[in-house]
Order: C-alpha cells, then sequence, then structure tokens
C-alpha cells in the first residue's frame, strides 16, 4: 500500500471577538474525533491553520480559546494561527495556504460540523496521484423552523436524497481537498460570499 500522503487543514474565522463558541466548538470536536480516526491508521499528526479576520494581537486569545474549547484538538493536530485583518471568506482561505504543509490541503469553515468518516473519505482518493481535487457532500443542519426554511432555499443540496453526480455539483469550499501545489498556484478568487452552520 502506497505510503499516506501528509495533510494540512485550513480553516477560516470570523474577528476573534465576534467567535459564537457554542457554535464553533461542537465542529472542534467532531474535527478532532476524525483527526484521530485517520491518524489511526498511519496519516501523520497534521498541522491545523486557523485563518482570521481580527488583528494579529488578536491570535493568542484564539489560540487559548480554542484550546479551551476543544482540548482533544491539541492533542491530535499542531495549531497555527494566522491573522489576514479584514479579510473576507476566500482571502481568509488563501491566507491559510501559505502556511500549510505537506501534499494535501483541506478545507472546512470554523461553523462546520464534520460527520463520521468524513476526513477518512476526503483523503482516501488522494492515493491515487493523479487526483487533484476533492469534493465532499456538504448540507444545512435543520433542527428548527429557521434553519429548516433556510435549507429549503439554499444552495446546498438536502442531506439525503440527493442522487446528483458529484460532477454537476459546484465546488463546496467549505469541505474541499486539493494537492497543495495546485491550490497554491490556482487560489480562490478574492470576493464576496455567504456563510452558513453546515455539515459534511
Amino acid at each position: 500500500m502506497a505510503e499516506h500522503p501528509i495533510y494540512s487543514i485550513v480553516m477560516e474565522m470570523e474577528n476573534a471577538k465576534s467567535i459564537d463558541w457554542n457554535e464553533i466548538g461542537l465542529g472542534l470536536k467532531s474535527l478532532a474525533r476524525e483527526i484521530a480516526a485517520v491518524s489511526a491508521t498511519g496519516f501523520a499528526r497534521p498541522k491545523v491553520v486557523v485563518s482570521h479576520g481580527g488583528p494579529d494581537s488578536d491570535g493568542s486569545l484564539l489560540q487559548a480559546s480554542i484550546e479551551a474549547e476543544a482540548p482533544e484538538l491539541m492533542q491530535v493536530a499542531d495549531l497555527t494561527i494566522t491573522s489576514c485583518p479584514d479579510g473576507r471568506y476566500y482571502e481568509l482561505k488563501n491566507n491559510g495556504v501559505l502556511l500549510t504543509e505537506g501534499d494535501i490541503v483541506v478545507f472546512l469553515d470554523s461553523d462546520t460540523v464534520p460527520q463520521p468518516r468524513w476526513l477518512s473519505n476526503l483523503l482516501q482518493p488522494f492515493q491515487q496521484p493523479q487526483t487533484v481535487c476533492v469534493n465532499g457532500h456538504t448540507y444545512l443542519s435543520y433542527d428548527d423552523f429557521f434553519s429548516r426554511t433556510f435549507a429549503l432555499i439554499w444552495f446546498f443540496p438536502m442531506a439525503r436524497g440527493d442522487e446528483r453526480f458529484a460532477s454537476k455539483r459546484a465546488i463546496n469550499a467549505n469541505n474541499v481537498a486539493f494537492r497543495r501545489h495546485w491550490i497554491v498556484s490556482h487560489p480562490f478568487p478574492a470576493h464576496t460570499a455567504s456563510r452558513c452552520p453546515a455539515r459534511c
């Protein structure tokens, strides 16, 4: 079997002072679970790069908050905080890529909650050297009236019953992985984008 490629994860975050930790915490804990699961199969400890839109001085607050909210993440990954003051969604992602290591860069939004086997399913196709990009399936959480209404009108497909082929779906920048050399030379276009809590 081929050696597992080394990967990094880029996670964008808003200004450290405006984060809803009740929302973000579940995603961080789920991410730690997913990293632990793939590490148990032989993948090396990854680097998690958190790219935030606040000033450099917010980095220590963000680091401390992440460590307090999800200490299990510190046990399975190396955390790096980078600032992109007033950066927008795609700018934060592009900023994070610059600090990644290894052959694969995985993108995950800070308000996204990875589901079981998400990371292994995203990384597995990279065992084939010709694979450049793997796009995951993202859907909105809908557990109350507002979120159900939003899920019906948003561009993400439903969690179940969507049989469209992946080739016909748009790439979700909150649940996608690229070969690092490719995404470095083809960064995301920097323009405004909306976001919402999602699962992948």
